[in-house]
């Protein structure tokens, strides 16, 4: 774990991983980092972390946060304290956002889903508005085919006999009070295997998931031959 501030004490600190569901790299308290390991900084004090995306489409921007509370664009991250981690997840910037009336446009998404584009955006999204971007693990591809209202998609994340127990009504009933799904970075590289790369189907992964209220679940979604078997709260 790099350890980007001075501080004293094991205990005076905080685990930070930064999260992002696009490609992007990160100015961390002024210091260059690609998110892709943990860092650690000094309980009480703030964090400033500015977001310069990987796709031209994409706004950078910057937020302070003390702990797990956001001071600032609170819309565009979710922080998560878990004990002595933090996992934070920053959301992508489009134009509109800070519009006061949202209009239909090639590069516009509905801000009460934030994964389902326009009609008249998805041909632009999937042919690459959104060209760079964080691979999904398969727990991330089913909360998103279902959030797209896409169960032919999200039927093939899932093992046969999980499906067995769910049909589409139940699965959508499940995630319908959730907004967001983050990993638990912290959790997953403690996992006993040696392949703990969230990329990783052939190892069980946690995952927070995010209410309206912002509140965050953690779950342990059991993973069987690449497919999600079980999906247990813990």
């Amino acid at each position: 774990m790099d350890n980007i501030f001075s501080y004293s004490g094991e205990g005076d600190c905080y685990s930070v991983s930064l999260r992002s569901d696009f490609g992007a790299v990160f100015l961390v308290n002024g210091v260059f980092s690609e998110g892709a390991a943990a860092f650690s900084y000094p309980k009480g004090e703030a964090l400033y972390i500015t977001v310069l995306p990987l796709e031209a489409q994409l706004l950078s921007y910057t937020v302070k946060i003390i702990a797990d509370v956001a001071l600032c664009n609170t819309d565009l991250v979710v922080a998560i304290k878990h004990g002595d981690n933090i996992v934070i997840k920053l959301r992508p910037r489009y134009n509109y956002v800070y519009n006061t009336k949202i209009t239909k446009t090639r590069n516009a998404f509905r801000l009460d889903n934030p994964f389902v584009p326009f009609a008249s955006a998805v041909d632009n999204v999937e042919k690459g508005a959104l060209a760079v971007h964080a691979p999904l693990s398969t727990p991330e591809r089913l909360f998103r085919a279902i959030k797209q209202q896409s169960f032919a998609t999200a039927k093939t994340c899932c093992t046969e006999s999980l499906l067995a127990t769910l049909d589409q009504k139940a699965l959508a009933d499940f995630f319908s009070d959730y907004t967001d799904i983050i990993a638990n970075d912290f959790a997953n590289n403690d996992n006993s295997n040696a392949a703990n790369d969230l990329q990783n189907d052939n190892v069980n992964k946690t995952y927070f998931l995010i209410d309206t209220t912002g509140k965050a679940t953690q779950f342990l979604f059991e993973i069987k031959n690449g497919l999600i078997d079980n999906i247990v709260e813990i």
